[in-house]
């Protein structure tokens, strides 16, 4: 065999194992936004892809096949240069060194050349080289049909599985992308966006993040005149209050706005009190959710570790985290979060730290703080009085605006580095 012709040759044979090595991994490492966008590409060579993909089995077949077919011929080829060299060099034993030599340096060609560096391209850039590896791998696809499925065939029944290909669902994170592809290319509006993000926030969202405070609860003492009581019903706008016995710690029971008001002869709540559920601060939403549904209440008391009461969550607090805030004809206070310019925005102090970092990446411990009240509040080290300023690591400027029940009713933050 002519030397320079035997070069050529193994040359050849490893730029083949490298083809086959980053088809491989080209193929199989397209993720579910990667084939939605090739889906969009409507090329041809996105077309060849997803025809190859339709079997990915026979696919890999296929390509294992081929670079079996290469690393054979290069290293056959290698043996025959090495021995016609180690002739001219190796006196004694010249054929054994030669091989050894030839195993040594093929191993290392191989696994550079024809592993690792095409793989690592491959990965980085899955579907630019999968366009270019279909065009040669459809016509042999044809070409090497009658070994492909016959090796098939064998590992259908080595593996005792049939030739059944499943998909694999899509995750949560490439959901995600999906939808942040499909806003970069406006087609979803921003009521659709928020939702979306609200259904897989929904699941890692805690009682204590969108509960409603101790101080704001609008309760009862069980000693209270039933007139008074009404008087507080209607006023509230509430259809169920908590009903305690000398402290809001120790809360007895729910009583509903339609056993008071439709019972004008009523003399004691006793009588009307419905079984208070309890939660505590850190059970998930939407394990209450299920709760609420099973014992067929709206409405729980939250209570800390020591067992007072922290809060109450309501069926209408988780609808209104999953779907956005619900007004009725009592809701006169405004919207929990607004843009009044572009950088400055009102904000209601039971507004959410995590939200709130996620939308501007202010970094804000949330481990350490649940809302935007309890956040200035710690950082005053005190009750601040109206237009109190209080600027976090020059990142975002608050300015406080209404004081309630010692409570931030509402602040207003601008964004000093946009």
């Amino acid at each position: 065999m002519d030397e320079s012709f035997s070069y050529y040759t193994l040359i050849i044979f490893l730029a083949l194992s490298a083809f086959f090595s980053g088809s491989e991994t080209a193929f199989f490492s397209l993720s579910k936004i990667q084939l939605k966008k090739l889906e969009q590409d409507k090329t041809r060579a996105a077309k060849i892809i997803f025809n190859l993909l339709k079997k990915p089995r026979e696919l890999l077949i296929l390509i294992l096949l081929g670079n079996t077919i290469a690393n054979i011929a290069a290293a056959t080829t290698a043996a025959l240069i090495a021995i016609n060299i180690g002739s001219k060099i190796f006196t004694a034993n010249a054929a054994l060194y030669s091989i050894l030599i030839e195993i040594v340096l093929m191993t290392i060609l191989l696994v550079v050349l024809g592993e690792v560096a095409p793989k690592l391209i491959s990965f980085s850039s899955p579907i630019k080289v999968a366009k270019l590896a279909s065009f040669i791998l459809l016509p042999l696809k044809y070409i090497l049909w009658p070994l492909t499925h016959i090796l098939l065939f064998i590992s259908n029944l080595v593996s005792k599985k049939p030739q059944q290909e499943n998909e694999t669902e899509l995750t949560s994170e490439d959901f995600k992308k999906l939808m942040d592809s499909q806003a970069a290319q406006n087609s979803l509006e921003e009521k659709e966006k928020k939702i979306i993000r609200s259904v897989f926030r929904f699941s890692s969202t805690i009682s204590k993040e969108i509960m409603i405070p101790r101080v704001d609860i609008v309760a009862c003492d069980i000693t209270e005149g039933i007139e008074k009581v009404r008087k507080l019903i209607i006023k509230s706008g509430h259809s169920r209050i908590p009903v305690f016995k000398n402290t809001i710690d120790n809360v007895i029971g729910i009583a509903y706005a339609k056993d008071i008001l439709l019972n004008p002869n009523l003399k004691s709540l006793n009588s009307l009190l419905r079984p208070a559920f309890f939660i505590t601060e850190n059970v998930k939403i939407q394990h209450v959710l299920n709760q609420f549904k099973t014992k067929k209440v709206q409405i729980a008391i939250v209570v800390d570790e020591y067992g007072g009461t922290s809060g109450m969550l309501t069926l209408e607090d988780i609808l209104e985290e999953l779907v956005g805030e619900i007004m009725d004809e009592y809701d006169k206070e405004p919207p929990m979060f607004s843009r009044i310019s572009p950088n400055k925005f009102l904000i209601n102090g039971m507004y959410s730290i995590a939200k709130l970092n996620s939308q501007f990446n202010l970094d804000i411990p949330e481990s350490k703080y649940s809302n935007v009240s309890i956040f200035l509040l710690d950082m005053f080290n005190r009750v601040p009085n109206k237009n109190e300023v209080y600027i976090y690591q020059d990142k975002a400027k608050f300015t406080i605006r209404n004081i309630k029940s010692q409570r931030i009713n509402y602040v207003i933050m601008e964004i000093l580095k946009p």
